[in-house]
């Protein structure tokens, strides 16, 4: 969203408007970026046991690469 906002072809009339604007994309990009880090993060555990536990003869396990809930679980304990 905050990538799309910034190539949108758009003439601000109203400077306060502009200030307003640029003001909440900072603050979304700020809230964002450690989200995106987080499920990254979370992303790269997910992997990480799904290939152990495959190695161990756990063939279901690859489905936790894929798992949401797992990824989003993994990112928010495991900081």
């Amino acid at each position: 969203m905050y990538g799309l906002a910034l190539r949108l072809d758009v003439k601000f009339q109203s400077y306060d408007l502009l200030k307003a604007l640029v003001s909440v994309l900072k603050n979304l990009r700020d809230s964002c970026e450690g989200g995106y880090a987080a499920i990254m993060k979370g992303t790269r555990l997910a992997r990480s046991f799904s290939e152990a536990a495959v190695s161990w003869g756990n063939e279901r396990a690859r489905e936790w690469r894929d798992d949401r809930a797992y990824i989003r679980f993994l990112a928010v304990t495991l900081k």
